[in-house]
């Protein structure tokens, strides 16, 4: 049985932050599309024109992760119900899904621009009040 996590939550919210402690703690691979913004020198380098492929790609090694028997953090903005349905439909009847809606508002450390924070915000629907359909069980605690 793998467990997967996702952290959800509009830029800033302290996703990246709480996924890399958890990680640490419990063992779980941490992944996020930004990783794949990020050379070999550590420096973020956003281009629009990717984030469909490497937002794929997070949701491919997520995949690969879980048939592997891993445990699994997604760290990712996940503001409408299909992209979260997308990580829940990877998921077979073994796995467990827990998922963590962020909503603290600290500065964006890859400093998204706050228009683009609006558009976030204007089409994000709320998981824990709209009552999501997804296969939901949520992992043990301890690693």
């Amino acid at each position: 049985m793998s467990n997967l996590l996702l952290i959800r939550g509009l830029p800033g919210s302290g996703k990246s932050t709480l996924a890399k402690e958890l990680s640490r703690d419990y063992g779980y691979h941490h992944l996020e599309t930004d990783m794949w913004f990020t050379n070999t020198e550590g420096e973020y380098n956003f281009d629009p024109s990717k984030l469909g492929l490497y937002h794929d790609r997070c949701l491919k090694e997520t995949a690969r992760l879980l048939e592997n028997g891993e445990n699994v953090i997604v760290s990712n903005t996940f503001s409408t119900y299909w992209e979260l349905n997308k990580y829940a439909d990877i998921l077979t009847t073994r796995d467990s899904l827990c998922i963590i809606q962020m909503n603290n508002m600290f500065k964006s450390i890859h400093n998204v621009p706050d228009e683009a924070i609006a558009c976030m915000t204007a089409r994000w629907e709320d998981v824990l009040t709209d009552g999501i359909q997804l296969h939901h069980r949520v992992p043990p605690t301890s690693p």
